[in-house]
């Protein structure tokens, strides 16, 4: 744009002057509109950026919040599968002691028959299979 213009040596006459300046005066009021313009679509853009940020934030913690909440729900669900198991195991035991006898015949009956030995044995086998799981399943 400097280029279509002379410079103010090189103007010969006051009418060739005027009528550069009233060029120059005609694409400046052309290039302000213009930045007018593109001031006001440019703050329409912003607003929208704005809100669709806002929503992105929102909708993003809502899915890592419903994500760990599955993430949660699995991880009970297989530890209640491995507990169910330890219970299971605990429980065929038991009744293959009771067929076959119990471990040092009939005079330990009443030992493996109380309540505390029978805890002990269940969270025995739970913590065997935690660790078969984890052992299974690393990472």
């Amino acid at each position: 744009m400097v280029g279509k213009y002379k410079d103010t040596k090189l103007i010969r006459s006051r009418i060739e002057q005027e009528r550069l300046y009233n060029e120059c005066r005609a694409e400046v009021d052309h290039l302000k509109k213009q930045l007018s313009n593109t001031s006001v679509a440019t703050r329409e853009y912003k607003h929208e950026r704005d809100e669709l940020k806002k929503s992105n934030r929102r909708i993003s913690s809502r899915l890592v919040t419903m994500s760990k909440k599955q993430e949660a729900t699995k991880a009970a669900q297989k530890s209640g599968m491995w507990n169910a198991g330890a219970g299971t195991t605990t429980a065929i035991l038991y009744e293959y002691w009771k067929v076959d006898g119990f471990p040092g015949g009939r005079s330990w009956s009443g030992f493996f028959e109380h309540e505390a030995v029978f805890g002990v044995i269940m969270m025995s086998f739970s913590i065997l299979f935690s660790a078969l799981y984890r052992a299974l399943h690393e990472g």
